[in-house]
This record gives structure tokens, sequence and C-alpha cells, in this order.
């Protein structure tokens, strides 16, 4: 019997629940000085020049600047877009390179700077720190959770989540809303996951019986999942046929993606949009699986493995390779039939 019984609301009444529950910072602004939001953040590679007391009110990007929305805004530059940068317009604080600051147009305008070789993930830590929108600790009322199941301290469980009997939810989990974890389903720690994704289906996997008709062969698995993953919405992870589908520590998965039943992904890999990853395939550790890419079942990838966007990969591959095309191949062979194609279409011969 599940914990809290689906009574269907109207309309009205779903939106006074959700009001509570999720409160974006620029529908409520707050006010930071740049000196407290870099507090919060490791500084190791970085510099502050300027005035640290300036007021922040949100974080903005070239078109808020060119707005006029800059002058108590956080903004950054990445090298090569300087000239982006709108003029005239001031900016409270930017984040940059050094080389950046000697190429903005007006640097009088910008009351303060944060210079680092990194100024994409500087910016990310100050907008966390400061403005990124933050749930509370609550199960939502809608939400249908198995008594067995167990949550951890600091969850965020959204409208109509499902969990069913035996999962395992570690502190500080958010799932989003609509979103399944079928039987047994493990979550780590400071964990999210999406709205409207599966995890832990049966996977798809088939025999012909006698008489030639499709078979489910049984998927008495699991879903195994690290700590600290990001999992977006519409991605289904299918329980494997025998032990676990499991994703480490600090995987990433992007929306619309489907992992089979007994894959691995190892930890700190990104998993990028309409990527398929097939039945028992391992991938290693710091990869990268770009836009619909395809990886074939049963197949090993190392650590470190990056693929271009649509590959089809077939065979297994070794550590710090790069694969692109249909079938994958690795990059340099790529190329080499790329000049021997141009050559002939040219009609020359070495």
């Amino acid at each position: 019997m599940l914990a809290n019984v689906f009574k269907p609301k109207a309309w009205s009444s779903l939106l006074s629940l959700s009001t509570h529950a999720f409160q974006l910072s620029t529908l409520h602004p707050a006010m930071h000085t740049l000196a407290s939001l870099l507090q919060g953040i490791d500084l190791a590679d970085a510099t502050v020049a300027g005035d640290p007391s300036v007021l922040l009110s949100q974080p903005v990007n070239f078109d808020m600047v060119a707005e006029g929305l800059g002058a108590e805004g956080l903004a950054w530059v990445k090298p090569g877009n300087e000239d982006r940068l709108p003029a005239g317009q001031p900016v409270a604080a930017l984040v940059c390179t050094p080389e950046s600051r000697a190429k903005i147009a007006d640097p009088a305008r910008i009351r303060a700077w944060v210079l680092t070789p990194s100024p994409r993930r500087v910016f990310a830590q100050l907008v966390q720190q400061g403005f990124a929108p933050q749930r509370p600790a609550r199960i939502e009322p809608t939400a249908q959770i198995h008594p067995s199941a167990q949550i951890g301290a600091g969850c965020y469980i959204g409208h109509y989540v499902v969990i069913e009997e035996g999962c395992m939810i570690g502190e500080r989990v958010q799932v989003l809303h609509h979103t399944v974890l079928m039987a047994g389903t493990e979550v780590g720690a400071d964990t999210t996951i999406g709205s409207h994704c599966t995890i832990g289906a049966p996977g798809f996997g088939y025999e012909r019986d006698a008489d030639g008709r499709p078979m489910a062969v049984p998927q008495v698995g699991r879903v195994r999942i690290g700590q600290r993953c990001h999992i977006h919405s519409n991605t289904c992870i299918d329980r494997a046929a025998l032990g676990f589908t499991q994703l480490h520590d600090d995987v990433a998965v992007d929306n619309l993606v489907h992992i089979a039943h007994g894959a691995v992904i190892g930890p700190r890999t990104f998993v990028i949009a309409n990527a398929m990853v097939a039945g028992s395939a391992r991938i290693g550790a710091d990869g990268w699986v770009a836009p619909s890419v395809n990886i074939l079942n049963g197949i090993t990838l190392g650590d470190r493995l990056m693929t271009g966007m649509g590959a089809t990969v077939v065979k297994s591959a070794g550590d710090d390779q790069t694969l692109v095309g249909a079938p994958a191949e690795p990059i340099e062979q790529f190329k080499a039939w790329l000049r021997a194609r141009k050559r002939l279409t040219e009609g020359r011969q070495d």
C-alpha cells in the first residue's frame, strides 16, 4: 500500500501547493555584496580588483546588460567574446580572465572584477552561492511513497513522484515532479533527478519461445545511482537483468537519455541529450558521451574517452581516445579517411 493515495485536485489547489514549494530567487531577489559571495568559494586561482563591497541583485547575460540591468548585476565573459559585452552599459561585477580584462572597452564602467583562468566555473560558483533557486526539504502531498522506502534527511520529493518498495534515497536528494523510482532503486546523497524520469523499469531483454513469439527475460536486478549525480528530465535508466545498472559518483546525464539494463557509467562522466547506452556497456571515468551518440551493448570504453556528436560506437576502446563517425573510429583514422576521400574526389593520387 502506498503512503500517499492519489486524489485528483483542482488546478487551483495544485497551483497553491506549488507556490510555497519552489520560489525562484529572480522573483524574490536578494542583494549580496561580491565580498560575501566570494567567502563561500575557493579563490585559489582568482584575484579580485575594484570594489568588493559592490551590491549585486542578480546574475546577468549580455542581453540584460544591454537593457541596463547590469548596474547591480554579476556577469562573466568567455575569452574571445569581450567585444560582445555591450558598450556604454555599467556592470557591477565581471568575472573574466586577466587577458579579457585588458580587452574590455571602457573598463571604468565595471565596478569590480574577479580575474581567473576559469571564469565560467567561478561565475557558476558565485551564482550557486547567492542566486540559485533552493528547494525546501519536504515531500509534496501528491507524492506516492511505499512504506518500505527509505528517504534520507533533507530531501525534496516533488508532485506526483512515485517511489516504490525497497527504494533507498540518500540525504539531500531532489526528485522532481512525475518521476518514478521503481522497486529497489538506490540513490546516493546530494543527487538531483529531474521531472518525468523512469528509473528502475525492466530492461528490454527478449528471447523467442517455441512458437517464435517474443518472450520477456525476467529483469530481476536493480539500479544504483551514486552521490552527487545529476539526472535531467525525461531520462530512462533500466534495471539490470541481474545485478545492477550503475551510475558512479558525480555522473551528469542530460535530458532524453536512455541507459539500458546492466550498463555501468564511470565517475564524473557526462552523457548528453538523446544518447543511448545499450545493455551491459561499460564507460570509464571522466568521459564525454556527446549528443545523439549510440553505444553498442556489451562493449567497454576506457577512461577520459570522448565521442563526437552522433557517433555510433560498435567496438571497445581504451583510455584517452576520441571516437567519431558511424561506425565510430579514432579521430586520427577518421581524418585520414577524409583526406583520402578528398584526394579521390579531386582525381589525385599519392
